[in-house]
């Protein structure tokens, strides 16, 4: 460890020491930015891993799980990561090279993708099911967001990759304007809040005006961009000091996370409305997401929080890409074999078994290209 993050880690570890409510401000910043300094930011393996979680708990049949909610902490989760990375590249040395950037997209995202892409072919084909050509085609190009916003998606083992799909659009389009305007961040942190601003008001027109079919406005990339651009914003603000003095009073007791938490949990009671969901819901849950995320970093060494750092939650979290990409498959199949067990159990049942073929996925595809990826 070098002596610049052991200092880090000092900081960090006599600011959780202490009540918060008791640091000064000039104590709480440096502890503040201490953690954000980490190699591993705190918390943010545990909130992918709630994320997915929700996703497959939702995906499984417990409706009072809204799986859509996991999809957008992703969103801004995703946002807030690729924003964070490229400052720090750029605080190192001086730049963001966009073809480094895109093959550690590429070793990171695809390797793992197109082997689930390959199996789930290969499985149609050997047991002789219909498998849509136009659905495997729009998934293997990442424009299915799209092309399932105009068909049925109830049985398609690619319905989830509109999400994967909107990530991707996300990738090459982001670190473009990035690079454009970073020069002038202040004028970055504008522009973002502008196209968060428009995002929102043409999802309202096309809902409200334009009456465009539920599915568009759910799986569309210009309908959902402004949840990425939130963690987007939301990094660019951080690296610049701009949300210390909002922060500040919202890390100051435990329990204010669960505040948050809470609130967005009662906002998902109110999503049977389609107009709550696609005004005021996708407006203000991405806001309250990052705020979410953010207390979670200040908080995850403390009291029930910690959960959020535990061994199996990280673990979770490190494979969540791959959990995300087999529960479509797996919960089916798993339901399927075990009609007569009680529902927990069926769920548990179902959760082992799309852990045990995420870890095959992390540990036999991920890991050897992510090796590729960090030797450069």
């Amino acid at each position: 460890m070098t002596e610049g993050a052991a200092e880090t880690t000092k900081i960090a570890a006599g600011a959780s020491s202490r009540s918060d409510d008791s640091l000064s401000a000039a104590s709480w910043r440096e502890a503040w930015r201490a953690r954000f300094a980490r190699t591993a930011i705190p918390g943010l393996d545990g909130v992918r891993a709630l994320a997915v979680l929700l996703v497959i708990a939702g995906h499984f049949g417990f409706e009072q799980v809204n799986a859509a909610f996991g999809v957008m902490m992703f969103f801004v989760l995703s946002g807030f990561l690729i924003t964070w990375l490229m400052l720090k590249e750029i605080e190192g040395s001086g730049t963001v090279s966009l073809r480094e950037f895109y093959r550690r997209r590429m070793l990171r995202i695809f390797p793992a993708f197109y082997a689930f892409w390959l199996f789930v072919v290969g499985l149609y084909f050997v047991r002789g099911h219909e498998l849509r050509t136009g659905e495997a085609v729009s998934a293997f190009f990442y424009y299915s967001n799209y092309y399932l916003t105009f068909g049925s998606t109830e049985d398609s083992p690619f319905g989830h990759t509109w999400s994967l799909s909107i990530e991707e659009q996300f990738y090459l389009l982001w670190p473009l304007l990035f690079l454009m305007g970073i020069r002038n961040p202040v004028r970055l942190a504008k522009i973002l809040v502008v196209a968060i601003i428009t995002c929102w008001l043409w999802r309202t027109v096309a809902y409200t005006v334009l009456d465009l079919d539920a599915k568009y406005i759910y799986r569309a990339f210009d309908t959902r961009f402004d949840h990425l651009a939130v963690g987007c914003l939301a990094a660019l603000l951080l690296k610049q000091g701009m949300l210390e003095e909002i922060m500040r009073p919202l890390t100051q007791r435990a329990w204010y996370p669960a505040v948050v938490l809470a609130a967005l949990l009662a906002a998902q009671a109110l999503h049977e409305s389609e107009a709550f969901t696609y005004i005021v819901g996708y407006a203000l849950e991405p806001l309250l997401v990052a705020i979410f995320i953010l207390q979670l970093v200040w908080f995850s060494d403390k009291g029930v929080w910690r959960i959020f750092e535990h061994p199996v939650t990280r673990y979770l979290g490190r494979i969540s890409y791959a959990l995300y990409l087999w529960q479509q498959l797996t919960l089916y199949t798993a339901k399927r074999l075990t009609p007569g067990l009680p529902v927990l159990l069926q769920f548990l049942f179902a959760l082992g078994v799309t852990v045990a073929f995420a870890t095959a996925s992390y540990f036999i595809i991920e890991k050897p290209f992510l090796k590729l990826k960090h030797r450069h």
